[in-house]
């Protein structure tokens, strides 16, 4: 999950801390319930946008962990993190055009991650 950052209220501070609890003992769907009513409360958040993704992946639920990180992106469009989930999400939700486009915005913004080796291999397997 994404950390917090500096100068977040503490009411922030607490929805995010909620939200992590069921994360942290793998009870997705109880995170997923968490981060949406974060979400509810702090919309617009990319942190919790993206955490929000995270937790629909962890189910499975790629289809729905598109829209929360694609705001996130949106929110955030420098943390290529945030590319890589939502890349990973495209293509398993049999979207692979935007799976591509979203992998590739990643290896321009950060070409020499700890990741780039993932997202190659990502993109040579979703194919031209």
């Amino acid at each position: 999950m994404a950390p917090a950052r500096e100068g977040k209220s503490d009411a922030w501070m607490s929805a995010q801390t909620c939200a992590a609890a069921p994360s942290g003992s793998g009870d997705w769907n109880g995170a997923i319930a968490e981060y949406r009513e974060a979400d509810r409360l702090f919309p617009d958040d990319h942190v919790t946008l993206f955490n929000l993704g995270l937790a629909l992946q962890k189910t499975g639920n790629h289809a729905g962990a598109i829209e929360p990180l694609a705001r996130a992106v949106a929110l955030a469009p420098d943390e290529p993190d945030f590319l890589l989930a939502l890349g990973q999400s495209y293509l398993a939700a049999g979207h692979p055009e935007d799976g591509r486009r979203t992998l590739e915005q990643y290896l321009t913004l950060a070409p020499a991650s700890h990741d780039a080796a993932l997202v190659r291999a990502l993109l040579e397997r979703a194919g031209p």
